[in-house]
């Protein structure tokens, strides 16, 4: 695994607003903070190791935002509770983890996600592709279908991430944009569930066997904003 070559990777799919760390499971990870324990409850050795990573890029991409942070507790949402003004996103796929952080000024919305590249079993399609995906989907070339559908899993993933509530994969609906140099563009929806909320957009690129998902929402000025920024 390059783990520089996956951070550009990230970088190239997120804007320059987000700072990001990624890298693999380190073996001496900084322990949990007394709020983290606390707030994670009783958990095994494995899921310790998990949370005490995802902490460690988190605070590392916090920090080369300029914010310095000695907690990240989980929240009801299981996501971390980020400090104030601060959106953010955690993701894992085996043991390479990575943190997505950005002032809220800037971005309204931010969900990563990260997959081991492959393919994705056919029985599980219609657990989180709608109609039009499947039928999409099934135009592709046979050789090609179970690996386009993980990369479908994983915008969707980092989709419902960065709404930050519950919202079931099939109510999401991907459509391809367009795609240049490795980077894939995806026009994003919400269906019945969040009727009247515009269209999203994310982007996606394969890396060093991964397959790296982004969603991001720009902030929109407040009136007296742009008017004083005029």
């Amino acid at each position: 695994m390059d783990a520089e070559a996956l951070l550009e990777a990230w970088r190239r799919i997120l804007p320059a607003s987000v700072s990001v760390w990624a890298a693999p499971f380190a073996q001496t990870a900084a322990p949990l903070s007394a709020a983290e324990r606390r707030s994670a409850g009783d958990i095994d050795v494995g899921r310790r190791r998990e949370l005490e990573n995802g902490r460690q890029v988190a605070k590392r991409a916090l920090a080369a935002l300029g914010v310095a942070a000695s907690d990240l507790p989980i929240g009801k949402d299981r996501a971390p509770q980020w400090p104030e003004g601060i959106v953010g996103s955690l993701s894992h796929a085996g043991s390479y983890v990575a943190a997505a952080v950005a002032r809220s000024s800037a971005v309204a919305a931010l969900g990563i996600d990260v997959e081991v590249d492959g393919g994705l079993d056919p029985r599980l399609w219609g657990g989180f592709l709608n109609a039009p995906e499947q039928a999409r989907l099934l135009s592709v070339s046979p050789a090609l279908r179970s690996a386009e559908a993980k990369l479908l899993w994983c915008i969707k993933e980092a989709a419902i991430k960065a709404a930050r509530r519950r919202v079931e994969p099939p109510e999401i609906e991907v459509e391809p944009e367009s795609s240049s140099e490795g980077v894939a563009l995806w026009r994003i929806g919400f269906g019945i569930a969040t009727a009247g909320r515009p269209c999203w957009h994310g982007r996606s690129i394969r890396s060093q066997g991964f397959v790296l998902a982004a969603v991001t929402v720009e902030a929109i000025p407040l009136p007296e904003e742009t008017a004083s920024s005029a």
